[in-house]
């Protein structure tokens, strides 16, 4: 299953948030796939999208995994976070009826 993360912070906080980041890569599980974070610039600060890909059998733990991940976080001002479950193209074409 794959995970959607989006996160956003001010540009000052940026040190913290990598520091953090660096902290929380280092307990991955094995059954955790990270691709990304992919940052772009502008706006309100700093956005970075990422990832997750959890491996069949672990969706749930993964989920729990990657949300207290999260929550190291926690204490930097100015964040926003969105976590989701999402599908790739080839995945979601059965929905509306068409293969791949």
């Amino acid at each position: 299953m794959l995970f959607l993360e989006t996160h956003t912070w001010p540009m000052e906080k940026s040190v913290d948030v990598g520091q953090a980041f660096v902290k929380s890569v280092q307990a991955l599980p094995p059954y955790i796939k990270m691709i990304g974070p992919f940052i772009s610039f502008g706006g309100d600060g700093v956005k970075a999208c990422t990832i997750h890909d959890v491996e069949k059998g672990h969706e749930e733990e993964g989920f729990l995994f990657i949300s207290k991940m999260l929550v190291e976080f926690s204490n930097i001002g100015g964040q926003k976070f969105t976590l989701e479950p999402v599908l790739t193209g080839a995945d979601a074409l059965p929905l509306v009826g068409l293969s791949s």
